[in-house]
Protein backbone atom coordinates (compact mmCIF):
# COMPACT_ATOMS: atom_id res chain seq x y z
CA UNK A 1 0.00 0.00 0.00
CA UNK A 2 1.26 3.44 -0.83
CA UNK A 3 0.62 6.41 1.36
CA UNK A 4 0.53 10.01 0.26
CA UNK A 5 1.37 13.08 2.30
CA UNK A 6 -1.58 15.49 2.34
CA UNK A 7 -1.98 18.38 4.77
CA UNK A 8 0.89 17.09 6.93
CA UNK A 9 -0.70 13.64 7.25
CA UNK A 10 -0.13 10.35 5.48
CA UNK A 11 -3.27 9.14 3.75
CA UNK A 12 -3.84 6.04 1.58
CA UNK A 13 -3.99 6.59 -2.15
CA UNK A 14 -7.54 5.76 -3.12
CA UNK A 15 -7.53 6.98 -6.68
CA UNK A 16 -4.56 5.40 -8.41
CA UNK A 17 -4.95 7.74 -11.37
CA UNK A 18 -3.74 10.66 -9.23
CA UNK A 19 -0.35 11.93 -10.34
CA UNK A 20 2.11 11.85 -7.46
CA UNK A 21 5.58 13.20 -7.20
CA UNK A 22 8.17 10.67 -5.95
CA UNK A 23 8.74 12.57 -2.69
CA UNK A 24 5.03 12.21 -1.90
CA UNK A 25 5.18 8.41 -1.92
CA UNK A 26 5.98 6.72 1.35
CA UNK A 27 6.40 3.00 1.82
CA UNK A 28 5.43 1.52 5.17
CA UNK A 29 8.13 0.12 7.41
CA UNK A 30 7.94 -3.70 7.22
CA UNK A 31 8.32 -4.16 10.97
CA UNK A 32 5.73 -1.58 12.01
CA UNK A 33 3.11 -2.53 9.43
CA UNK A 34 0.32 -4.97 9.97
CA UNK A 35 0.80 -6.87 6.75
CA UNK A 36 -0.76 -10.31 6.72
CA UNK A 37 2.07 -12.84 6.62
CA UNK A 38 2.10 -16.07 4.64
CA UNK A 39 2.19 -17.92 7.96
CA UNK A 40 -0.96 -16.12 9.14
CA UNK A 41 -2.76 -16.95 5.90
CA UNK A 42 -1.70 -20.60 6.18
CA UNK A 43 -2.94 -20.84 9.78
CA UNK A 44 -6.19 -19.15 8.80
CA UNK A 45 -6.70 -21.54 5.87
CA UNK A 46 -6.05 -24.58 8.08
CA UNK A 47 -8.57 -23.32 10.61
CA UNK A 48 -11.11 -22.79 7.85
CA UNK A 49 -10.54 -26.26 6.39
CA UNK A 50 -11.13 -27.83 9.83
CA UNK A 51 -14.63 -26.35 10.01
CA UNK A 52 -17.47 -28.77 9.59
CA UNK A 53 -20.05 -27.73 7.00
CA UNK A 54 -23.00 -28.63 9.23
CA UNK A 55 -21.76 -26.26 11.94
CA UNK A 56 -21.36 -23.22 9.71
CA UNK A 57 -23.74 -20.29 10.07
CA UNK A 58 -26.13 -19.96 7.14
CA UNK A 59 -28.01 -16.66 6.93
CA UNK A 60 -31.63 -16.42 5.82
CA UNK A 61 -30.34 -15.32 2.39
CA UNK A 62 -28.49 -18.63 2.05
CA UNK A 63 -25.08 -17.03 2.46
CA UNK A 64 -22.56 -18.84 4.68
CA UNK A 65 -20.91 -16.42 7.12
CA UNK A 66 -17.67 -18.40 7.53
CA UNK A 67 -17.25 -18.88 3.77
CA UNK A 68 -17.74 -15.17 3.12
CA UNK A 69 -15.37 -14.18 5.92
CA UNK A 70 -12.76 -16.56 4.57
CA UNK A 71 -13.02 -15.21 1.00
CA UNK A 72 -12.86 -11.63 2.24
CA UNK A 73 -10.01 -12.21 4.70
CA UNK A 74 -7.87 -13.93 2.09
CA UNK A 75 -7.97 -10.70 0.07
CA UNK A 76 -6.85 -8.53 2.99
CA UNK A 77 -3.31 -7.22 2.78
CA UNK A 78 -3.43 -5.98 6.36
CA UNK A 79 -4.63 -7.49 9.62
CA UNK A 80 -8.40 -7.48 9.96
CA UNK A 81 -10.64 -9.18 12.55
CA UNK A 82 -12.03 -11.43 9.82
CA UNK A 83 -8.65 -13.21 9.81
CA UNK A 84 -9.71 -14.63 13.17
CA UNK A 85 -13.32 -15.23 12.08
CA UNK A 86 -14.40 -12.22 14.10
CA UNK A 87 -17.16 -10.17 12.58
CA UNK A 88 -18.17 -6.70 13.65
CA UNK A 89 -21.49 -5.98 11.95
CA UNK A 90 -20.89 -2.24 12.36
CA UNK A 91 -17.69 -2.45 10.27
CA UNK A 92 -18.65 -0.71 7.02
CA UNK A 93 -15.93 -2.62 5.15
CA UNK A 94 -18.20 -5.65 4.79
CA UNK A 95 -20.87 -3.62 3.05
CA UNK A 96 -18.44 -1.55 0.97
CA UNK A 97 -16.64 -4.67 -0.28
CA UNK A 98 -19.91 -6.51 -0.99
CA UNK A 99 -19.23 -9.23 1.58
CA UNK A 100 -22.61 -8.79 3.27
CA UNK A 101 -25.69 -6.71 2.51
CA UNK A 102 -27.29 -4.32 5.00
CA UNK A 103 -30.02 -6.91 5.65
CA UNK A 104 -27.44 -9.64 6.30
CA UNK A 105 -25.47 -7.39 8.65
CA UNK A 106 -28.67 -6.64 10.60
CA UNK A 107 -29.34 -10.38 10.88
CA UNK A 108 -25.78 -10.95 12.13
CA UNK A 109 -26.09 -8.10 14.61
CA UNK A 110 -29.39 -9.43 15.94
CA UNK A 111 -28.20 -13.00 16.38
CA UNK A 112 -28.16 -13.95 20.07
CA UNK A 113 -28.35 -10.26 20.96
CA UNK A 114 -28.25 -9.67 24.68
CA UNK A 115 -31.14 -7.58 25.88
CA UNK A 116 -30.11 -5.44 28.80
CA UNK A 117 -32.50 -4.65 31.61
CA UNK A 118 -33.57 -1.05 31.84
CA UNK A 119 -31.85 0.80 34.65
CA UNK A 120 -34.09 2.14 37.38
CA UNK A 121 -34.80 5.87 37.08
CA UNK A 122 -32.98 6.69 40.32
CA UNK A 123 -29.80 5.02 39.02
CA UNK A 124 -30.06 6.86 35.68
CA UNK A 125 -30.51 10.16 37.53
CA UNK A 126 -27.51 9.35 39.72
CA UNK A 127 -25.38 8.61 36.64
CA UNK A 128 -26.44 11.91 35.11
CA UNK A 129 -25.13 13.73 38.16
CA UNK A 130 -21.63 12.76 36.95
CA UNK A 131 -21.97 14.57 33.61
CA UNK A 132 -19.04 16.87 34.40
CA UNK A 133 -16.57 18.88 32.34
CA UNK A 134 -13.50 18.51 34.54
CA UNK A 135 -11.94 16.14 37.03
CA UNK A 136 -12.53 18.75 39.76
CA UNK A 137 -16.26 18.76 39.00
CA UNK A 138 -16.27 14.98 38.95
CA UNK A 139 -14.56 14.79 42.36
CA UNK A 140 -17.11 17.26 43.74
CA UNK A 141 -20.00 15.23 42.29
CA UNK A 142 -18.68 12.12 44.09
CA UNK A 143 -19.21 13.90 47.41
CA UNK A 144 -22.66 15.24 46.58
CA UNK A 145 -25.96 13.44 46.20
CA UNK A 146 -25.18 10.91 48.93
CA UNK A 147 -28.70 10.68 50.40
CA UNK A 148 -28.53 6.94 49.80
CA UNK A 149 -25.24 6.58 51.71
CA UNK A 150 -26.74 6.41 55.19
CA UNK A 151 -28.59 4.37 56.12
CA UNK A 152 -27.12 2.12 53.46
CA UNK A 153 -29.35 -0.68 52.15
CA UNK A 154 -27.34 -3.12 50.04
CA UNK A 155 -30.40 -4.21 48.07
CA UNK A 156 -31.47 -0.66 47.18
CA UNK A 157 -28.16 1.18 47.01
CA UNK A 158 -25.66 -1.29 45.60
CA UNK A 159 -25.58 0.37 42.15
CA UNK A 160 -25.21 3.86 43.59
CA UNK A 161 -22.31 2.75 45.76
CA UNK A 162 -20.57 0.89 42.91
CA UNK A 163 -20.95 3.85 40.53
CA UNK A 164 -19.65 6.40 43.05
CA UNK A 165 -16.68 4.25 44.07
CA UNK A 166 -15.77 3.50 40.45
CA UNK A 167 -15.89 7.13 39.40
CA UNK A 168 -14.00 8.19 42.53
CA UNK A 169 -11.16 5.84 41.54
CA UNK A 170 -10.73 7.33 38.05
Amino acid sequence: MLLMMKNSQYVPIVNESEELLPEELVEEDEESSNHVTIEKRDMFTKEYERMREEQKWILSTGKCVEDELYKFAMQCEYEHPSLSFIIDPSDSTYKLQGVFTEVELREIKGYNAIVMDTLPDDVVDFLRSFDCQSSQELRKACLENLKWYYPFDREKHFNHDWIRRTIDML
